[in-house]
């Protein structure tokens, strides 16, 4: 069961946003939703620049050369990415609201969330120093969560 967590965490995840983008579209048309997706989108390639090549991936497996990020956004957020994610599709939800699109994001947070432990009891495993890093981060939204 524990091999299927990580492929069923990842398909959620990009079926939450296919939905999200077929049922009222994956862009904002408001320009604060526009801002707020520009924001997610800086935020998610400064991840993408901070994170270790070798430690990127999207399934919540830690690869066997994997170093733990702690520059960029990784030094204040544990998981910018997912940040990212739910901020780009917050942004195109709140622009089209409706009962559907919230439950799909509310779908798409709780996944991300449950991904995210379970990626984090991957890396506590790997490395001895991520318990303390854990102490100093925020897990997605600094000073909230």
């Amino acid at each position: 069961m524990s091999g299927l967590i990580p492929i069923l965490t990842v398909a959620v995840q990009f079926s939450c946003i296919a939905a999200i983008a077929f049922s009222g579209g994956l862009f904002a048309g408001s320009n604060s939703g526009r801002i707020a997706q520009v924001g997610a989108a800086l935020l998610g390639l400064w991840a993408l620049w901070a994170m270790p090549r070798a430690s990127i991936n999207v399934s919540p497996v830690v690869r066997s050369g994997a170093v733990l990020a702690g520059r960029g956004p990784y030094r204040l957020i544990r998981h910018p990415m997912y940040s990212a994610v739910l901020m780009f599709c917050a942004a195109a939800v709140l622009d089209n609201p409706g009962w559907f699109n919230g439950l799909w994001l509310l779908i798409l947070t709780a996944d991300l969330i449950f991904k995210l432990r379970y990626e984090e009891g991957r890396l506590r495993e790997r490395f001895p120093q991520y318990q303390q890093y854990a102490r100093e981060t925020w897990r997605l939204v600094p000073w909230i969560y």
